[in-house]
């Protein structure tokens, strides 16, 4: 699978976040998978990921996630202490 020359229409809804930031900068590491669609509750759906020299687009993305708190959903992107590379989710 290469998530840079995929249509839209052939990315799996596990990976259709995956697909949309890869059109702002590419991936230096990401785990695709969001959530599990035999078991949607298994556990909390999240993007794991790390751009290449993405300049200010980590900037852009945490306007994006803010403005976006509104109705139930609360997304979050923040940077894990628990990595060593400097992973955002």
């Amino acid at each position: 699978m290469n998530i840079y020359t995929m249509d839209k229409k052939d990315v799996q809804l596990t990976h259709l976040i995956g697909y949309t930031l890869s059109k702002l900068c590419t991936y230096e590491w990401v785990r695709f998978n969001m959530f599990a669609r035999e078991d949607i509750y298994h556990s909390t759906p999240g993007l794991y990921f790390r751009f290449h020299n993405p300049g200010d687009v980590y900037n852009q993305l945490a306007e994006c996630v803010a403005s976006f708190q509104k109705g139930e959903l609360q997304w979050k992107l923040y940077l894990s202490y628990e990595s060593r590379n400097k992973n955002y989710s």
